[in-house]
């Protein structure tokens, strides 16, 4: 889950006041111009039309519409280029600029379109018409300024006329693949040559292409220059029937020796340690080359924190004369690191809105039922104290909404301030130590009472597999305390409603924590395929201070299946247990059952069973000692900045020491998704299958009324709930 504001992300929903902008006026059309406002194209089925006009310089007046399509189109001569995008325009700003019309241009590109028919593999495509209106626009692209009846409407009596352009193209039959080749590559090793062979791009009896011919070559190098052969040469070579509609192609393998790292040089550093820097590429003389370090290395640097740009690139030496490239010097490939300084110091202000996610550490999050309006101010120095130490303060007074769907509490004010040093290279190169606190004077986000929470932290992480496996360990500390006044206003209110549930006693816990995270998702924000795994443990009191003794436990797996035209069967599998066993004798009988009243396992939200408002799972707002999760989401795209998600989950949570999976309490619901550049914007809708609370004798669950209820209007009820919110679920 993802925030915003003018500041940079943090947890959940919020939604960022920008302020007004003024307009500066209406764009007009040059009174000897043209103006181009429509440019269609006619016979265009094969290819994606939106593909096609990011390689002209032509085109017409920016206008508001939606494009239909499940993929954003490509930019010129990248893919995709046949997904079918339809343009549905609607309106043009009256502030647009007017792109004007060239007849020289226009002959440009209709010479472009064939050759990029062309490279697309339809050989025979012709553009074999041309319709300009008003016609006299074709043979003169300018008009007398000061001609009161120049043949065509003005915009305005100061401006010019306007022009719709139509090219009529035939593509005819495309060029097949009959035949792809692999040599020079006998010699190397099997697993190279298969991996050679596997990142061949192009498939036989499928449609040549230009750019996948181009990125099979790239693909080439790049697999030999991951297994040492820096100075690869790859040759392709096409020959086209044209009559047959055939496309052989070659590819001429020359690996060259097996190459090793040289010396790392630094160039940018500005102040900063260089050695440092080398040190965490990782990258010593003499070892085996690869490109793989190098990326690797690349992101190692990024991950220090000090840089707004980092580039990693190999120093390949020109071969001496009379040398095959088998001398030391010519297989000896140094390396250059150039970076780029960011602003020490960064101040940002924020003013938005919260719902609906809570973090309560860096590596979990819970759904909860409380907004807030906020300010959020924020200071980052990229090298406080030296050394490339990253220092963040953050600073969020608010007000908090309590349960603002349908009813709330009336608000009040809060405030949040957090703490983060950041060592990079702490013990070896790519360890980071990090000094975390944070102090949050609010609500109890399930209750009524304010009370002040202190965190404090220290921990080792570092990433491992080229950033695929992250590993964590090290202390958490957590003070909580509700203020007198608070404590005997909330037990007053529990008194009128005849709630016998004590206020939760005052507590202190330190804790070891480690966490084990997988990452094989091909995209983290909007994962197609891949797997992701994480697990949680913490262990409490036994030998450290704290108000219990417990060991807390929460496995998290998730899948992703992708299938044709970008739909993606999401999975997800998670765990939470405490195993408490022993607590203070000032602690109250649920607070020593339970254990920390903010970490307790819950359900529901956005995060968790959708068909439950948060912590309304199971065994209820008090929370539970297990919990047990399972979702399930079939992901389809509608347009390429809207999807749509069908999805089921399961769930509950428990007071007693066991998992209760007979009681799946299952949901199912729909939702959209507005992709945006940061994260997508969900709305979810969930039905709760009473049928499915519980399977076996035990009825209350379907019998218990639940206050989670969906109302469209008296008829239209149901149980279950909605959710608004940024990020996908899991």
């Amino acid at each position: 889950m993802r925030d915003f504001a003018l500041a940079p992300p943090l947890a959940g929903l919020r939604l960022v006041v920008l302020g007004l902008f003024a307009l500066g006026g209406c764009a007009s059309v040059p009174a000897d111009r043209y103006g181009v406002a429509r440019l269609r194209f006619e016979g265009v089925e094969a290819m994606d039309e939106e593909a096609l006009r990011g390689c002209l310089s032509t085109a017409a007046r920016p206008r508001a519409g939606v494009t239909l399509g499940v993929m954003p189109a490509g930019a010129c001569g990248e893919e995709p280029f046949d997904v079918g995008h339809t343009r549905v325009d609607l309106w043009a700003w009256p502030w647009t600029e007017w792109p004007l019309f060239d007849r020289v241009a226009l002959e440009r590109d209709l010479r472009r379109i064939e050759r990029w028919y062309e490279a697309r593999g339809h050989h025979a495509a012709r553009v074999v018409e041309v319709r300009v209106e008003p016609e006299q626009a074709t043979h003169d692209d300018t008009i007398e300024p000061e001609l009161e009846e120049p043949g065509c409407e003005r915009e305005g009596s100061d401006e010019g006329c306007t022009v719709e352009l139509t090219v009529v193209v035939e593509e005819g039959e495309p060029t097949l693949v009959k035949s792809v080749t692999l040599r020079g590559h006998e010699a190397l090793p099997r697993d190279l040559r298969e991996e050679l062979a596997d990142a061949i791009e192009l498939e036989v009896n499928e449609r040549f292409d230009e750019a996948r011919h181009d990125a099979t070559k790239q693909a080439l190098a790049v697999v030999l220059a991951e297994a040492s052969h820096a100075r690869a040469r790859i040759r392709g070579d096409v020959r086209i029937d044209r009559p047959a509609r055939e496309a052989r192609v070659e590819y001429e393998i020359d690996a060259g020796p097996p190459c090793v790292f040289g010396e790392v040089m630094v160039e940018g550093a500005e102040g900063l340690p260089v050695e440092a820097i080398a040190d965490a590429t990782r990258i010593a003389r003499g070892d085996a080359y690869s490109s793989r370090e190098l990326r690797e290395a690349q992101r190692a640097i990024f991950d220090l924190g000090a840089f707004a740009s980092v580039v990693v690139e190999p120093i390949v030496p020109p071969l001496a004369e009379g040398d095959d490239g088998t001398s030391r010097a010519a297989r000896t490939i140094d390396v250059r690191v150039k970076v780029t300084r960011a602003q020490q110091h960064r101040f940002g202000l924020g003013v938005g809105v919260q719902s609906g996610i809570l973090e309560r550490s860096q590596f979990e999050a819970q759904s909860v039922p409380i907004w807030d309006l906020h300010i959020l101010a924020r200071y980052t120095n990229r090298n406080a104290l030296g050394g490339m130490r990253r220092l963040e303060m953050t600073q969020r007074p608010r007000l908090v909404l309590l349960e603002p769907f349908p009813s709330f509490e009336s608000p009040r004010a809060g405030n949040e301030q957090r703490v983060e040093l950041r060592q990079p290279g702490f013990l070896e190169p790519r360890t980071s130590f990090v000094v975390r606190g944070a102090h949050d004077v609010g609500p109890d986000p399930y209750a009524v009472y304010f009370r002040h929470r202190v965190d404090a932290g220290l921990s080792l992480e570092r990433f491992f597999a080229r950033h695929r496996l992250f590993a964590s360990v090290g202390f958490r500390g957590t003070y909580y305390r509700v203020p007198p006044r608070e404590r005997r206003a909330e037990q007053t209110r529990r008194d009128r409603r005849n709630d016998d549930t004590p206020v939760p006693a005052d507590y202190h816990v330190l804790e070891v924590e480690q966490v084990l995270r997988l990452d094989l998702r091909d995209d983290p924000s909007r994962p197609h395929g891949g797997f992701f795994a994480q697990i949680v443990a913490r262990e409490a009191g036994f030998w450290l201070p704290s108000s219990w003794d417990y060991v807390y436990l929460a496995p998290d797996v998730r899948a992703y299946v992708p299938l044709p035209k970008r739909i993606t069967i999401a999975m997800r599998a998670a765990l939470g247990m405490y195993f408490i066993r022993g607590a203070d004798a000032d602690l109250d009988a649920l607070s020593a059952e339970l254990g920390p009243r903010d970490e307790r396992l819950r359900g529901g939200g956005a995060n968790g069973n959708r068909g439950f408002l948060p912590g309304r799972l199971g065994d209820g707002r008090e929370g539970g000692t297990r919990r047990w999760e399972a979702a399930l989401e079939l992901r389809f795209p509608i347009t390429a900045d809207l999807g749509g998600v069908v999805f089921g989950d399961f769930g509950d949570v428990s007071r007693a020491t066991r998992f209760r999976f007979d009681h799946p309490q299952t949901s199912v619901g729909l939702g959209l998704r507005y992709f945006t550049i940061v994260g997508p914007i969900r709305l979810d809708l969930a039905w709760q299958v009473r049928q499915l609370s519980v399977i076996g004798p035990d009825e209350r669950l379907r019998r218990t009324s639940d206050d989670t209820v969906v109302s469209f209007g008296r008829r239209a009820r149901f149980p279950g709930a909605f959710h608004l919110s940024i990020g996908e679920a899991f």
